[in-house]
Parts: structure tokens; sequence; C-alpha cells
């Protein structure tokens, strides 16, 4: 008690008693006042509306399924907004040759998808893929003559070579080797990375 009494002023007071403001407790701020204003309630967050002034708000489950991400990869992940698609045509699957589609993002090809408007005969179209002129997506699309008619719908999942970065082209290229001419539609579902 005595320390305390023959202390010369308040502040070597606050020094002696462990109270020395900017080093053992918070100096007065605005911010933390307004903060201290508000009420508290389940799922509600705190948002500066001005310089010293605070308000809440709802803070719904979505939302908090967001702010929990750790980073805009996962975010889009939970908004369900990570993938994209891409859509280009041949106009005969039976004459050999090619179409090109560029990405705008870059991402990972996960499906391709194809659907004719008619029916092949004689054998199955193969269609290799392949990202800027490099090496062939592994697993070809085929479309299987023997179940081909208007709007049936093929798929391949590629397994390697099916990393695109934005402004490279995806280029489906066609074997020739069935007969008719039948139009194709793709659709490539690409994952963003």
């Amino acid at each position: 008690g005595k320390a305390l009494l023959d202390d010369a002023d308040a502040a070597t007071q606050r020094t002696t008693l462990g109270l020395e403001i900017g080093t053992d407790v918070q100096a007065y701020d605005a911010d933390l006042s307004a903060i201290a204003g508000l009420t508290s309630a389940a799922d509600k967050g705190i948002q500066f509306t001005g310089s010293g002034t605070a308000a809440t708000f709802d803070l719904t489950s979505a939302g908090k399924a967001l702010l929990d991400d750790a980073d805009a990869a996962t975010q889009r992940t939970t908004l369900g907004v990570d993938t994209y698609v891409l859509t280009t045509m041949l106009d005969d699957i039976s004459t050999a040759s090619s179409c090109f589609v560029v990405a705008p993002k870059d991402g990972t090809i996960k499906k391709i998808y194809s659907v004719i408007n008619d029916t092949i005969a004689g054998n199955n179209a193969e269609i290799t893929i392949n990202v800027n002129g490099g090496t062939n997506i592994t697993n070809k699309l085929i479309i299987d003559q023997s179940n081909s008619e208007e709007g049936v719908v093929d798929s391949v999942t590629p397994g390697n070579n099916n990393t695109v970065y934005s402004g490279q082209y995806i280029k489906l290229t066609t074997n020739g080797g069935s007969t008719g001419t039948v139009r194709a539609i793709f659709t490539i579902e690409i994952t963003l990375t």
C-alpha cells in the first residue's frame, strides 16, 4: 500500500499497480468502444460502418461456410462454381478433321461429352484430344457405331496430359473411321485451378 502512496504522480502509480496504459491495459480506442456498444447474438457478424462506428449483420450458415475457406479455390468449390464448360463442334465425324476451342481460364479437363445428330456406320468414331498441340490426352472419346443415333451421348474421363492454361487451345480430332455424315457437338468440363 505505501508503495502507491509515495509515488510522485498518477503515471507512476499506474506503473506500480501494473496498469500502465498502452503496456498493461488497452488505451481508449473509438473502434473498440464502437464494438463494445454492440449487443452480441448468435449468427451475427461485426462490420465497421464508418470511422469509430460499428454494427452487426446476419451471418448465415452459407456465409460462415464461405468465410472459413482457406483460399479462393476452396471458396469456388463451396459456391459450386469451380467448373466451367466449353463447347465445340465437328460438322462430320466420318471425315478425318479437327475442331478447336480456347480455354479462358487455367484448369484440368475432367470430362468430355459428345452428342451426335444421326447414326454412324462401319466403325466407331475415335476422337483424340490434345492441349495446345502437345501430347494427346490418354483415353480417346469413342462414339460407338453400334449404339449411335440422334441424341446419344458418349463421354470420356481423361487420364493425363489434361492440364490447360488460359489462352491455350483444346483440339479434338476425329479419325474419320465411320461412315455417314454426322455432326457431333462436344462439351468439355474443366475444373478451375
